[in-house]
Parts: structure tokens; sequence; C-alpha cells
């Protein structure tokens, strides 16, 4: 399974909330960089939807780039 295939199945898992690249990354078990590049693919191929706003976890207390379903 691919990261981007890994993003994609926890996202769909965790429905209707946002999450950051970071806290992403620690949630799958991937590096920061991975998350990103996997939700810039995932973002663009339309299958989520990738914006500013608050990441669910609440692990920062900014705006920040986040992805959801």
């Amino acid at each position: 399974m691919t990261v981007e295939e890994r993003v994609a199945r926890f996202l769909s898992a965790n429905k209707g909330k946002t999450f950051c690249d970071d806290c992403l990354a620690e949630e799958v078990g991937i590096n920061r960089h991975q998350a990103r590049n996997a939700t810039a693919g995932l973002g663009v191929a339309g299958m989520f939807r990738r914006d500013h706003g608050i990441c669910s976890r609440r692990a920062h207390d900014r705006d920040k780039k986040v992805i959801r379903v």
C-alpha cells in the first residue's frame, strides 16, 4: 500500500475531521514530508478537500493547511 493510499484510508475512516500534515503524519506513522506530498496529491485529485482551517486534534492554536473528506 502506498503512502497516499494509507493517508486516504485514514482520512476516510475519520470522515468529517480535519488534519494538518503534522498530525496526519503522526497518526499514520509517516514523516511530515510524506504527509505533505500525499495530501497535496489527494487534494488535487479532488477526492479530499484541502484548505486552511483548524486541525481536529487541536494540537495547535493557529490556522493551518488541513485536509478532510
